[in-house]
Order: structure tokens, then C-alpha cells, then sequence
């Protein structure tokens, strides 16, 4: 799972770089393929030795690279095409989980060191996984929650303007779950899902009254969006189970 870890940290530090989902300018796209590809290197290095550190590095920068050019505002458009990008990047990585290298670098030595009794049962590449998933959730999930929205037809503009702080709320929400996920905890997380429509009806409403079918995209935007973000936070969740 070292792979899929690679993948999701390069992309967690991208995304939270050039931070908005709008379109960003050149340099700030420059400087956030640097800062993913140096995260891919670190790991790399930190991760394991040898070929290991280039496969975990050629995987993280190619993933940068593709989730870019996939991502720009010509194809952004319709969502589907940087859609079809990251699916494709990570069942690839997934198909290749076998042979990718186990976590025996300065890292593993480091994370046996801690001692820490919460961490007991939770292997070093479990925890990388949980780290890098928790990157990808604060602001690549955005992405592709937006991305989604336009597949589905409905403007994320439109539904911004009604329910308003989304983009941070969103991330908080995300790890929130998965850190429930990950502690066994799922009460909890049906009580977050809950509180979070209650507390949201009545911007719904609102939108309502103000202008006639606003109503219906707005609700359209919660649903979809509310349930592709619960469903990326349970897919992390699920690749750091499968991580150990």
C-alpha cells in the first residue's frame, strides 16, 4: 500500500498548495507540482531504499503530473475527464499493490521508535496511509467533489452561493468521519451525517423563498455533493484498513 500512500500524499499536497478548486494561476500551478513532486521524493527517500524510493517517487510525480493536465479548465468543465484521470491512477495503483515496496526505511525505524500505546496495532504503513488519505481529504477531495457536481449537471457555483462555506466545512467533515471510521465508532458518524441536514435545511428553504427552482438545485447540491464527500472519506477509511 506504500503505492497507494504515494498517490494520495502527492496529490493531498498538490491540491492544498494551489488550495482553491478554481483555476489557479501558472506559477501557483508551477509551485504546487513542485511541492507534490518533492513530497513524492521525500517519501521516497524516508520510505524505503533503494528502487523502492524511485517507484514510490515516479509513481507520486506521474499522478501530480496527469492530475494536472486532466485537471485544467478546458476539460474541467464537464468533470469528466479528470474523473475518469483519477480513477484510472488509482486502480492502477491498486492493480500494483503487490509488488509495491514495503515501508523499511528511515521512516519504519522512526515509527517503531514512537511507543505510543494508541498505536500499538497499527502498522507503519497503515499509519502512512491514514496521514496521506487525511491530505487528499482536505483538499483534493474538493476537487473532485466539484468535479462530480458538473458530471452530475449541477453548477457548484450556483449551489455555493446558497450554502455558503462549503470548502472548509467539507474537509473538517471528512476527516471527522474517517477518523470515526477508523476508531470503530460508526454511531457517531450516522449522528454527524444527521446534524449536518438538519443544520443545512433551513439555508434550503431560504433559497426557497428567494427564488422559485432554486430550491431544487440547491437541494441537488447538498445531496450530491454531501454523499460523494461521506463516500471519499469511507474509501480512505477503507484504504487504510486495507493498509493494517
Amino acid at each position: 500500500m506504500s503505492l497507494v500512500a504515494a498517490l494520495l500524499l502527492t496529490l493531498g499536497v498538490l491540491d492544498l498548495v494551489r488550495w482553491s478548486p478554481d483555476a489557479t494561476a501558472p506559477r501557483r500551478t508551477a509551485l504546487a507540482l513542485a511541492a507534490g513532486a518533492v513530497a513524492a521524493v521525500t517519501l521516497g527517500l524516508l520510505a524505503a531504499p533503494g528502487a523502492g524510493a524511485i517507484a514510490l517517487a515516479a509513481v507520486g510525480v506521474l499522478a501530480a503530473l496527469v492530475w494536472v493536465a486532466a485537471d485544467s479548465p478546458r476539460l474541467r468543465a464537464s468533470g469528466r475527464t479528470p474523473l475518469a484521470a483519477i480513477t484510472v491512477l488509482l486502480l492502477a495503483v491498486l492493480a500494483l499493490v503487490p509488488a509495491a515496496p514495503p515501508v523499511t526505511g528511515p521512516l519504519a525505524r522512526w515509527y517503531a521508535g514512537l511507543d505510543l500505546p494508541g498505536l500499538s496495532g497499527v502498522g507503519v504503513q497503515g499509519a502512512l496511509t491514514a496521514v496521506a488519505g487525511t491530505l487528499f481529504l482536505l483538499a483534493s477531495a474538493n476537487r473532485v467533489v466539484r468535479l462530480v457536481l458538473s458530471a452530475a449537471g449541477t453548477p457548484p457555483v450556483t449551489g455555493e452561493a446558497s450554502l455558503r462555506g462549503g470548502r472548509l466545512l467539507g474537509p473538517l467533515e471528512r476527516t471527522f468521519i474517517l477518523g470515526l471510521a477508523l476508531a470503530g465508532d460508526l454511531t457517531a458518524a450516522a449522528v454527524v451525517i444527521a446534524a449536518k441536514g438538519v443544520l443545512r435545511l433551513p439555508e434550503i428553504r431560504s433559497a426557497k423563498q428567494e427564488q422559485r427552482g432554486a430550491a431544487d438545485v440547491v437541494t441537488e447540491y447538498f445531496l450530491v455533493g454531501t454523499f460523494t464527500s461521506w463516500l471519499l472519506a469511507v474509501g480512505v477509511a477503507a484504504l487504510v484498513r486495507l493498509a493494517g
